[in-house]
């Protein structure tokens, strides 16, 4: 995906698919605040990483995913909906997270969540984790 640039690197707002220090080829790597503003060009950057074959999505660099975020990204997940994959969101910080679990996302059988720490968790509550 080169929108407007010939280079190798690919940012589209706060969004980058550039392999480097901290990302890794195949990953989307997503970073800064996915709000009403943007969660447009969010969920078209992921449709089209999904349609290349990305299915791994780094958010551990967001400092901002708000309920926008998290329908552009359900939306966004239509582009595998009958390809039976699952794509990784890694590196989930505890905020996104919620969201995530709020929103609906985290229950998705498309979705699989890792966590900062590298472990798959389970879906929570507000005071705690289901069973």
């Amino acid at each position: 995906m080169t929108i407007g640039s010939t280079a190798p690197e690919t940012f589209f707002g706060h969004m980058t698919s550039r392999p480097g220090p901290t990302r890794r080829p195949g990953v989307l790597a997503v970073c800064g605040d996915i709000d009403i503003a943007n969660c447009g060009p969010f969920a078209q950057a992921v449709s089209e990483a999904l349609v290349r074959g990305v299915r791994t999505i780094d958010v551990g660099e967001l400092t901002f995913f708000g309920a926008a975020a998290a329908r552009a990204l359900q939306n966004a997940l239509q582009a595998i909906q009958h390809s039976g994959e699952v794509v990784t969101l890694d590196r989930v910080s505890s905020t996104v997270r919620l969201v995530l679990d709020v929103c609906g996302v985290a229950d998705d059988p498309k979705v699989r969540i890792v966590e900062k720490d590298g472990q798959p968790q389970r879906r929570r509550d507000w005071l705690g984790e289901y069973p």
